[in-house]
């Protein structure tokens, strides 16, 4: 029988308090046995940032329960691809498996119940490889509790120490699996292909990479691996801040999640859904944002390139 508290939770901090106390409100709620938590140095030129740090550390203070919390704290600043990928490597030194949360994804209480149930499901069975907990696209109609895809959503999931370990920062297999149908077998629509194609040359031609999330999805592409989707939403995003956000870009982020969702399906066979993913592809990662929106975020792109330059 499945424990959601004896599932461990890695929280993703820098430099918001008033975002990662929301996280741990719900933390509170459920009351996990083993917490770690991952928090970024101060940018160089932000004097506020080692405030705000020890601000989202200062939040630890609320965990009265038992609980044994371990902390990786940086002295500088890594960014958002190194800090990131670097935390939940160390994580995964202590953990076999486990739930990966930033700060600004607020979870419901249904939402560890169900990377529980899915982290003890399929731990053994090396197709699986992520667990998301957002749902985009809940138009598309699922009957059953959850379902199969092959891209991993990062706004809330969970994985394991055995899919992590194909983890690679740098990419460095991209080249040559560029030359064959990688991508065209998962999704064989050219622009699907012209995406993740597009976006993985990017990524791997960084001298000095600014994210973390492409070069995970090129893992799962690369070896077949299949994410665990809930029928529901049970993330809240509520991230104003960065580039990647904005409150009025609601078809990107959840601002609703269901809290009283629940696992009603045995164990499922690991078969991915047949149609969902180029849906997925047409309506979330292909749907344009307006013109403003699209400016706003080059210009906050071009504006955080700058500052690590």
């Amino acid at each position: 029988m499945f424990n959601s508290v004896d599932i461990p939770v890695l929280l993703l901090l820098f430099n918001r308090p008033q975002y990662a106390s929301e996280v741990l409100s719900v933390l509170e709620t459920v009351k996990p046995s083993r917490i770690y938590v991952a928090v970024d140095g101060p940018r160089a030129g932000h004097p506020t940032d080692a405030e705000n740090v020890e601000k989202c550390l200062a939040l630890l203070n609320r965990i009265d329960w038992p609980c044994r919390v371990g902390i990786l704290k940086r002295d500088q600043n890594l960014g958002c691809g190194r800090a990131v990928s670097e935390g939940i490597a160390w994580f995964f030194e202590y953990e076999p498996m486990g739930i990966i949360l930033e700060d600004d994804c607020v979870p419901t209480p249904a939402f560890f119940s169900f990377c529980a149930e899915m982290l003890l499901r399929y731990q053994d069975d090396e197709r699986v490889m992520h667990i998301s907990g957002t749902r985009w696209n809940e138009e598309f109609p699922i009957e059953s509790s959850y379902f199969f895809t092959a891209i991993g959503h990062i706004w809330g999931w969970a994985t394991w120490r055995r899919a992590w370990q194909h983890y690679d920062y740098q990419m460095s297999t991209w080249p040559l699996e560029k030359n064959t149908d990688l991508i065209t077998k998962v999704l064989p629509a050219h622009r699907h292909v012209h995406y993740w194609e597009s976006n993985f040359d990017t990524v791997y031609h960084q001298t000095q990479k600014h994210t973390w999330d492409y070069q995970w999805q090129y893992a799962l592409f690369r070896n077949g691996g299949l994410s665990i989707t809930p029928r529901k939403n049970l993330i809240q995003n509520i991230g104003a801040e960065g580039v990647h956000d904005s409150r009025s870009d609601e078809f990107r982020h959840r601002r609703k999640a269901h809290a009283d969702f629940q696992i009603k399906d045995a164990h499922r066979e690991p078969v991915r859904h047949p149609n969902f993913d180029a849906y997925n592809m047409d309506h979330y990662f292909l749907r344009k944002d307006p013109l403003w929106i699209r400016l706003k975020r080059r210009v906050q792109k071009l504006s955080e390139i700058l500052t690590v330059a």
